[in-house]
């Protein structure tokens, strides 16, 4: 039976017993008995037990109506049964047919469906036992019947394998012979029902979609879908939950032709793109699917232990969908008004940012219903510990009368102070009747306040009446109250405070038995106060908490925890119950919010809602969802994000814009560093990129700055400046502190990959070179740390939902970062030229006053919150009524522009208003310096942000400012404690005022005109002695009014939330150096002998760790730079000594710099302070005095000179961008001596804002992306990638100069919009450029490149039109294994450098002409054959995994031109005329490019096999020779000679020994000081300040059991006889402990020896550059003088010269290290752990069958001098590729080695697998080639760029490395071959030894490293390993920052090893080490490393070498 049988695969167990039998007769049973027979001989995988039998009888020419049963079968040997007994018939006679028997398949525990014969494997076809559950490992939801030549996956982990099942996903099958239905939720779909097919074409009509809406009571017993939780546990959402998740059972429909379908419960996700965002934010969706009711988990203990009824409501997190606004999506926000408006918060919260999750709670509103149903549910309790029953009332009928309105009792409307007043609405009274006799001053200010009132009570309303300057009342109405006041809403009548407030009386009435009055109103919930009560008698008792709680006032909206918390409830089930039935469940932000405000939602780019019609062809991750069923992952959810971008290249319209947008992602790559599994985070970065495609650059760069994958992959997330946790850790009792630094990764890769680039640039692209002809540095360590300091502070934003979740998490790493301003740097930044970040903006000091009212005033919509988002106010301020808000009057000019009213007078907000013309002030504007959150009506507010403006770091008349309070004891009075400096013309500080009740204390926040206002010191100083005050330094302090609610507490850790206050007092300010030229900004308030404060740590000289560079004078002659230090006696005395340090006076003066107009560059040059553009100012006018080309000048109204410092200068900067100067210097001297330009920053010491440090970042990045440099260096690079490897200096100044004034132009049409670095204009230069369309451009051998293995396979796919079959689905993936077959692959480069470095240039032709071909760093073994081998394949098969595809694994081998097992094919179809079908290919596949010599190799090939073998194979193999033409795989042309190219000989190999150096590079810097370190034994001091200089306790260093002790005593060190080794490395300890391994200490890159002193002018590099000290630390040649780019490739150079047989191999990743001579163009060998490929075609290249070779062969003939470089370089490499691989794999068949390189440790980067590649490559050295004598052999393991956790990183690496040490050193003794080895385990750096913020280390310089092998003489330490850790100045090797600088260069390891390999001759070993004859008696010898080195250095002590040396 195939159609329900086991045997429908091609591998089965059949047994067949025919029996013939004839039946007689009619109506009667006949008996018939088969004979026995064995069926088991031959069973698959049989062990003696029986799985299955399967019984099958096939009838012949059976009767009509005639019936065949089975009475019975038994075994008839001593077998038992077959397990499964259910295949015997129930009672015979029965019916034996398959269909009759049923299995009942399960998943997660409930039906899904019945089968009808047992599941078998795909393979065998054997049946697997039906009595057991099954894990699924991989799943196709299209129905296995359905599908024929592509069977439905569906896997098994069957005996610890995933396994495909045969038939794949079963039928939908509610037999009711085997599933009682009346368990199962069922549908009956009526006939007239709207069900349609949809996806028809993926699943084959297996989707139904109901269109119409079915009426049926069953519905209502269904689960409801929404009542499932799938987040499952997270910090929130603890493991224990045991509901958290439990799958509803699922609902099948009875479809009307009486089949089955099952529910489908699609994921919903929301429409929430940038210009629809989901206007509710998905909060209804929340709300239906986080609240549950649950049994038999108590949360907290609230609901009782033995509730049976709990609400889960504590920690229920709303996954908002809308993000918060940013400056992505802030244009595009919207309000919205509906009920359940869910919105993400951001609001710090606890010093943290993006931590604040909504809960979902359960809500009460306090009516007369609740109130009642509280206290019943109180009656009649027993729990004990609650008072039975409760007496909860709103008290009404409270009023005013003569024993309380003396404004003492109670605060009356107009009295005293700031009351807050209480009114009713009368909506029985008009404005006829609504009248009262107060003063004007007074109704206007009370009016004014109830309709700006933002209390969103319906039946009250409370206002605060700021009774202080206009706003308050008339004192003549100061006892006036039980007033009516007519507004704009309707009347309001003034009623007692506390009229209908909410309190609990039960502890009255307990103690007051008689107060039966108050217990009669049980039944009602509000209690009538008697009239004939005096008031006096509610006055008495309602203060007083111990007989009466306040609780809420009637109409409030309260969370029910916080009302159980408050009164002791949550210990009576019952009572929670009731509240309960009357509560509603809420988003917790909604609870209390502003009156009227909606809320400002925002979308995300690209978030579109799925088409309900299309099938679900992406897969989302859920960490909970791919738990059921108990499968962990059965998707390919890193193949589905590649297969989303591929297609996306393919078939996307905008073709060039998808160019544009790969271009940009090699430039500013980001890989899977982090969540390598998640599709959307990952394809959300490259969004960035297509979506910014023809934006501009600096769009893109900030885009990705603030990318969390940005931030995760370069470490800068989280990263933090020093001082916050300096003061942070600050241990007050043992002064202990914790010193860590800024992560440095991104700051240096963001100019070094992403900006500047590394040396100077001319505007073409060519280097600038200095007056000795040397490359210019464009940056060194100081801008790295700079830059670092610039990159703290930024942090996850909250998680929110719709988005792809792979963990539980509480932060999003979607959404743009934010700054968390109290962990970013606060102080000054250099720039890279020497300025300051902030040069040319604005001083802060020059803005107008009222700047918030001039043109370019901008303005943020914040909806109805009234928490600003770029500048700290508390959370708790939002929708509290006691705040004091800024409030615009309607007839303000202000108002209008942001209100923008129709006609009618209602607001139109937009989202951003920025001002097109000063404005008048009115009101209150008038009385402030500016403003934080405007409110224009209740609910609706706007942000204002300043426009971008610095601050000098020093300035004249400081005042001091002081904050904090403190009582020394209860009989004194409030002290302030800390105090710090502040400029007096800045709006800095809050006001102050003294003597205004008491003398000598200040008044906080003295007639402030809102919560949060700074003012200036002038504006302070006015009103308050405008009011009879004095501004004083107070011997005590007092808020000026409690209900101001600001907390002045001082707050060391976070001190944007430090609100300063002003006195009169000067403070001075100093400058603290140290050593080494860094300064600290030193602050000293003046004393005040009544107040004990300090200083603001961060500025106090003391406890300051905040040191900043600063461009010192240098001197003229040396060039050092010249600055106080203790060695120079502080500079002879002008400053003094503070420590090691020096603490310097200053004086400021400031200056004109010029007397006339200057020109524009000198303008430019000279004038660094910003300006405000002249017609902002209305206080003050400017008029044009003088103009010239590209500058205007002008003066103040009333001076015509130039020579002022108030002059300001138009200019027109280099790229067309206008700037206001100032005509202004200030300079700082220092100690009376030296002097320094004044450093500015964006963020006062004092007001630090979030906003300050964005505007700073946005300068930084427009800084670097404006450098110089940057221009050229992005274009060139662009060019590059687009396929041009070395464009002409012409041709990249003309891109570049589209690229820097945002056009270009051609043939009339203009790309662009004239923003600099608009990438359109770039693109269109790049592609539309005569270089790029010009034909004969193709002449030049050298123009174009070779191409990319990527967009060769999209370039052929596309060209030929590749087609995806409908039923593939994303999850399958496209491609599989790329980067290990053609070498690149999406988010898989080998390191955050992208794919291939931009300088590479391979040996031969193109190094030595100077060129570059960064593509041919791909051209290793595997790349070229796995290349060669998918592209036939895609040919054969389409794309699929066949003989070496590129495709996935989707099911069998198929054969050829059979294309059922692959995911697509290419449609393309040639033309029958072959010549038209090689012109339209050679189009299509070479732009033209192809030669007549090739074109008629293809003509030969194609007549050939059509005629062999017919037409669709010649088509067939054309197509495939087209993809292995040069000219296809590379930009160029070929020029035949018509010979036969040669394979590039291998030498024959000399009768000399054997040798093999065998380099272990250990990419990213590994932290080597965490390799070998000091230990402790013998009281060694070195350990314990090792330890305390990696951080201590809370540090990176390791502690004495995490290291492994070895003999240290050849160290030299005193004390020290004992080092350590990581413990995680013991093969290190064994094979040095064994005499055959060394330590060499502190070694690095040098030019020479040096010092600290002069080390950055004696080392001319590119020092702590990830990409040049790899460089160096592989070429070991600093002054490139040497004939190769690699120290190991000139050995073999050396060595080939002497006649011995040379190998190079990398394995994994190229290594210039091994690459030879230009001259001689040796290329190294570049293989794969993933094996040996060679190239095959099962046709025609498969043993015998080699008729595809010779047209192979002949299309990469020998071509002409002439001849393009780049192909002659890809067929060079083909040709030998492919012969080597012929032979290498069969040798490498015959070895077998000793040992087995398996672990249980991971195998990271597969190094076990490469060492053991190396141990078989030298067992096949005498049948390599010809043998080999010298083999180099360099293997890779990356991940060591520690930058973060980096005790993790080595934790996770180190075992595998251990791992492949120790099996090699096995090996190679095994072979007996361990004296002929080396191996040098090596990093291109070290790190730093102090720790970063982010728990890791940065980048240093010297380092450990090792080498081993049976030669070695071992046991050792060489060098000179660190005296001391100490990060001082005085440290000689220590550069600061933890920099080792190294004793010993690379030089001095390789000469002994090159002696080693046999290289003596002085001159052959200057050509090895150019450099080493700087080092002298520093190099070691072979004598120093090997036992059997014999060699000297001349004059450096033992004998002089004379004997011969034996190769």
């Amino acid at each position: 039976d195939l159609v329900y049988g086991p045997c429908t695969s091609r591998v089965c167990n059949l047994y067949e017993r025919p029996l013939r039998t004839k039946l007689r007769g009619a109506g009667t049973w006949h008996h018939v008995v088969a004979d026995e027979f064995r069926m088991f001989g031959n069973y698959t995988e049989w062990d003696g037990s029986i799985d299955f039998i399967i019984f099958e009888l096939v009838p012949l020419r059976l009767p009509t109506g005639a019936e065949f049963r089975v009475a019975k079968f038994e075994f008839t040997d001593d077998r038992t049964l077959a397990p499964s007994t259910s295949l015997s018939p129930s009672a015979p006679p029965t019916t034996l047919m398959v269909k009759n028997v049923g299995y009942i398949v399960k998943f997660a525990g409930e039906f899904r469906t019945v089968v009808h014969k047992p599941f078998q494997l795909e393979q065998t076809g054997e049946p697997i036992p039906m009595n057991r559950g099954y894990q699924l490992c991989e799943i196709d939801e299209v129905e296995g019947n359905k599908l024929n030549e592509f069977p439905s996956r569906m896997n098994f982990i069957y005996q610890q394998k995933c396994v495909p099942i045969m038939g794949g996903n079963p039928t939908v099958d509610v037999d009711p012979r085997y599933v009682n239905l009346s368990d199962l939720h069922i549908l009956n779909v009526p006939v007239n029902a709207s069900i349609v097919e949809i996806n028809s074409e993926q699943t084959l009509g297996g989707d139904l979609l109901l269109l119409s809406d079915i009426e049926d009571e069953v519905c209502s017993t269904f689960p409801n879908p929404y009542d499932n939780d799938y987040r499952g546990a997270d910090r929130y959402n603890p493991d224990e939950v045991p509901s958290r998740f439990k799958p509803d059972k699922p609902v099948f429909a009875r479809l009307p032709d009486g089949s089955y379908a099952l529910y489908d419960q699609r994921l919903i996700l929301h429409e929430n793109t940038l210009e629809n965002p989901k206007m509710d934010g998905g909060g209804e969706s929340v709300l239906r699917s986080t609240i549950r009711a649950a049994k038999g988990f108590v949360a907290h203990n609230q609901t009782g232990q033995n509730s049976g009824y709990h609400i889960i409501n504590d920690k229920n997190i709303a996954l908002c969908i809308n993000e918060q606004p940013n400056f992505i999506n802030m244009e595009h926000c919207k309000l919205s008004y509906e009920p359940n408006t869910c919105q993400k918060q951001d609001i710090k919260d606890g010093g943290l940012y993006g931590t604040t999750l909504i809960d979902v709670q359960l809500v009460i509103t306090f009516d007369d219903e609740t109130l009642a149903s509280l206290h019943t549910a109180t009656l009649g309790n027993s729990t004990a510990g609650l008072v039975d029953p409760r007496y909860i009332y709103a008290a009404s009928n409270l009023r005013y009368d003569s024993s309380n309105t003396d404004d003492v009792i109670i605060n009356l409307p107009c009295g005293s102070g700031n009351p807050k007043s209480r009114w009713i609405p009368r909506t029985d009274l008009t404005a006829e009747t609504c009248t009262n006799t107060l003063q004007e001053v007074s109704g206007n200010a009370l009016k004014f306040a109830l309709e700006s009132s933002n209390d969103e009570n319906s039946f009250l309303r409370d206002i605060v009446l700021w009774n202080n300057g206009d706003s308050g009342c008339d004192p003549l109405d100061e006892l006036e109250y039980a007033m009516l006041i007519m507004t704009s809403e309707g009347c309001w009548e003034n009623v007692h405070p506390d009229h209908l407030s909410v309190f609990d009386f039960t502890n009255y009435i307990s103690s007051h038995p008689t107060a039966n009055v108050i217990e009669s109103f049980v039944d009602s919930g509000v209690m009538v106060y008697p009239s004939n009560h005096s008031m006096s008698f509610f006055e008495e008792i309602k203060d007083n908490r111990s007989l009466v709680t306040r609780v809420a006032r009637y109409g409030d909206k309260m969370i029910v925890d916080q009302l159980a918390d408050k009164l002791a409830l949550n210990v009576d089930p019952g009572v929670l119950i009731a509240l309960a039935d009357k509560g509603t469940i809420m988003l917790e932000n909604l609870v209390q919010r502003n009156r009227g405000g909606g809320m400002l939602v925002c979308g995300s780019p690209n978030e579109v809602a799925p088409d309900p019609e299309l099938d679900d062809y992406f897969a989302v991750k859920n960490i909970d969802l791919d738990c059921v069923g108990c499968q962990d992952n059965y998707e390919n959810y890193f193949a589905q994000k590649q297969t989303v971008l591929a297609l996306n290249m393919l078939h996307a319209e905008d073709q060039l814009c998808q160019r544009m947008a790969w271009a940009l992602y090699e430039l500013l790559y980001v890989g899977t560093t982090t969540m390598p599994d998640n599709t959307e985070g990952n394809l959300y970065s490259y969004d960035i990129m297509t979506r910014n495609c023809f934006g501009t650059y600096d769009q893109i760069l900030k885009e990705m700055t603030f990318s969390p994958k940005m931030g995760e992959q370069f470490n800068y997330i989280d990263s933090s400046a020093t001082r916050f946790h300096w003061d942070a850790w600050y241990d007050e009792t043992t002064g202990v502190r914790k010193l860590v630094f800024p992560d440095e990764n991104y700051a240096r890769e963001v100019m070094q990959l992403f900006s500047i680039g590394l040396h100077e640039l001319e505007l073409d692209g060519t280097e600038t070179r200095d007056k000795f002809g040397r490359e210019i540095q464009t940056y060194d360590n100081v801008n790295i740390m700079n830059n670092a300091r610039v990159m703290t502070g930024f942090t996850y934003t909250a998680r929110r939902g719709n988005t792809e979740e792979l963990f539980r998490a509480t932060k999003s790493r979607f959404e743009p970062f934010r700054i968390d301003i109290d962990k970013h740097d606060f102080f000054p930044k250099q720039s890279i030229e020497d300025g300051w970040i902030g040069d040319r903006y604005p001083l802060c000091e020059d803005l107008p006053k009222h700047h918030f009212l001039k043109i370019g005033a901008t303005y943020r919509f914040r909806g109805g919150s009234s928490i600003p988002t770029s500048q700290y106010m508390p959370a708790s301020w939002d929708a509290d009524e006691k705040i004091k808000r800024f409030v615009l009057s309607p007839d303000s000019m202000l108002y209008k522009k942001l209100c923008d009213p129709d006609p009618a007078g209602n607001c139109n907000f937009s989202n951003v208003v920025t001002l097109d013309e000063n404005l008048n002030c009115f009101g209150n504007e008038c009385s402030v310096d500016s403003v934080i959150i405007a409110q224009i009506s209740p609910g609706a507010f706007y942000e204002y942000i300043r426009q971008p403006c610095t601050h000098f770091s020093f300035y004249n008349n400081g005042k001091k400012v002081v904050t904090g309070v403190s009582k020394p004891s209860p009989a004194l009075e409030w002290k302030y404690t800390h105090a710090m400096c502040a400029n007096p013309l800045t709006a800095v500080a809050a006001r102050s005022c003294c003597g205004i009740s008491v003398i000598d204390r200040i008044e906080y926040n003295y007639k402030f005109e809102y919560h949060g206002e700074v003012v200036s010191a002038g504006t302070n100083e006015a009103i308050c002695i405008a009011n009879g005050g004095t501004v004083c330094d107070p011997t005590s302090v007092r808020a000026y009014d409690p209900m101001a609610e600001i907390d002045p507490e001082y707050n060391a850790i976070y001190p944007s939330q430090n609100t300063y206050f002003w006195t009169d007092t000067p403070c001075k300010q100093q400058i603290l150096v140290r050593n080494d030229g860094m300064v600290a900004i030193v602050h000293e308030p003046q004393a005040n002998p009544s107040v004990t404060a300090r200083t603001v740590l961060f500025v106090d000289a003391s406890a300051s760790i905040n040191y900043i560079s600063v461009p010192w004078n240098r001197d003229t002659v040396t060039g050092e730079a010249r600055f106080p230090t203790t060695s120079n006696e502080c500079g002879g005395g002008a400053c003094t000594v503070f420590d090691d340090k020096c603490l310097c006076d200053i004086t400021i003066a400031e200056n004109s710099v010029f007397d006339a107009l200057p020109s524009s560059s000198d303008a430019l040059q000279f004038l660094h302070v910003g300006a405000i553009d002249p017609a902002v100012y209305d206080d003050r006018s400017y008029s044009l005095i003088e103009s010239a080309e590209g500058i205007e000048a002008y003066a103040l109204s009333g001076t015509s000179a130039i020579n002022s410092t108030s002059t300001i200068f138009k200019v027109t900067g280099d790229f067309g961008e206008v700037f206001f100067l100032r005509n202004l210097v200030s300079q700082v001297t220092v100690g009376g001596t030296y002097v320094l330009r004044n450093p500015v920053g964006f963020i006062d010491l004092v007001k630090v804002e979030e906003r300050d440090a964005e505007f700073e970042v946005d300068a930084f990045l427009n800084h670097l992306t404006r450098y110089s440099s940057s221009a050229p260096f992005i274009c060139k690079r662009l060019i590059q990638f687009f396929g041009i490897s070395n464009p002409s200096p012409a041709y990249v100044e003309r891109v570049v100069k589209s690229y820097i004034g945002g056009f270009y132009t051609h043939r009339g049409t203009v790309f662009g919009d004239g923003r600099y670095g608009s990438l359109a204009a770039t693109a269109a230069a790049i592609t539309l450029d005569k270089e790029s369309l010009a034909p004969v451009i193709d002449e030049d051998p050298v123009s174009g490149n070779v191409r990319e293995p990527l967009l060769k396979v999209i370039h052929l796919m596309r060209s030929l039109r590749f087609e995806r079959r409908p039923h593939i689905k994303l999850r399958y993936g496209l491609f599989d294994g790329l980067r290990s077959k053609i070498g690149q692959s999406p988010w898989e480069a080998p390191d955050q450098f992208s794919f291939f470095s931009g300088d590479y240039a391979t040996p031969g032709l193109i190094a030595s002409s100077e060129l570059v071909s960064p593509e041919s760093q791909l051209l290793s073994i595997s790349n070229v054959i796995g290349l060669t081998n998918g592209l036939f394949s895609l040919h054969s098969y389409g794309l699929a995994v066949a003989d070496g595809g590129l495709g996935p694994f989707l099911t069998r081998l198929p054969s050829v031109g059979d294309y059922s097992s692959s995911v697509g094919f290419l449609t393309y179809t040639t033309v029958n005329d072959i010549s038209d079908k090689i012109n339209d290919l050679y189009t299509l596949m070479t732009a033209g490019r192809l030669s007549d010599d090739n074109k008629q190799v293809l003509v030969d090939a194609y007549n050939y096999f059509a005629k062999a073998h017919g037409a669709d194979t010649g088509e067939r193999v054309l197509l495939q020779l087209m993809s292995a033409l040069p000219e296809f795989h590379t930009w160029n042309t070929v020029r035949k000679t018509g010979l036969a190219r040669s394979i590039t000989p291998s030498p024959p190999k000399a009768s000399n020994t054997y040798k093999a150096i065998v380099f272990i590079n250990l990419f990213g810097g590994i932290d080597s000081f965490n390799v070998l370190t000091p230990h402790s034994n013998g009281g060694c001091y070195l350990y314990d300040d090792y330890f305390e200089a990696r951080g201590g306790d809370v540090g990176v260093g390791l502690t004495l059991d995490e290291i492994l002790p070895i003999d240290g005593s050849s160290a030299g060190i005193n004390g020290c006889k004992t080092f350590g080794v990581n413990s995680l490395l013991p093969s290190l300890k064994d094979i040095y402990d064994e005499g055959r391994g060394l330590f060499f200490a502190n070694m690095g890159h040098l030019h020479k020896p040096c010092t600290n002193k002069n080390w950055l002018t004696e080392t001319r590099t590119d020092l702590f550059s990830h990409h040049t000290m790899k460089a160096e630390a592989h070429r070991v040649d600093a002054f490139k003088e040497g004939d190769g780019p690699g120290v190991l490739g000139r050995m073999l150079d050396v060595l080939e010269d002497y006649g011995l047989a040379v190998s190079a191999t990398s394995v994994n990743a190229h290594s210039i290290m091994i690459d030879g001579s230009p001259t001689t163009g040796r290329l190294s060998t570049a293989m794969d752990t993933s094996g040996v490929p060679r190239v095959y075609h099962r046709e025609f290249l498969k043993g015998n069958q080699q008729e595809l070779r010779l047209f192979l062969e002949k299309l990469h003939s020998e071509t002409q001098e002439n001849s393009g470089a780049f192909s002659n370089q890809w067929s060079q490499s083909f040709i030998d590729i492919w012969n080597k691989t012929d032979t290498l794999v069969e040798t490498l068949r015959g070895i077998k080695l000793s040992t087995d390189f398996s672990s249980k440790a991971p195998d990271i980067d597969d190094i076990s697998k490469q060492m053991k590649l190396v141990a078989e490559l030298i067992a096949a050295k005498d049948q390599r080639g010809n043998g080999v004598n010298r083999d180099v052999f360099t293997v890779y393991m990356g991940g060591f760029d520690g930058h973060s956790e980096l005790k993790a990183t080595m934790n996770n690496r180190l075992p595998a490395l251990d791992n492949a040490i120790k099996k090699f050193w096995m090996e190679m003794k095994a072979q007996g071959i361990s004296e002929r080895v080396t191996v040098v385990i090596g990093s291109e750096f070290g790190r730093t030894t102090t720790m970063n913020s982010n728990r890791g280390s940065d980048h240093g310089w010297g380092g450990n490293y090792f080498a081993f092998g049976g030669d070695i003489k071992g046991g050792r330490i060489l060098g000179e390993y660190p005296l001391s850790f100490t990060d001082s100045p005085d440290n000689p090797i220590n550069l600061g920052r933890g920099r080792i600088l190294p004793t010993r260069s690379w030089d001095a390891l390789w000469f002994g090893v090159a002696q080693w390999f046999g290289i003596n001759e002085p001159t052959d070993l200057d050509q090895v080490l150019p450099n080493s004859q700087n080092f002298g008696c520093d190099l070691f010898t072979d004598s120093d490393i090997f036992v059997s080195g014999q060699s000297t250095i001349s004059g450096c002590g033992g004998g002089v070498e004379t004997t011969d040396v034996f190769l």
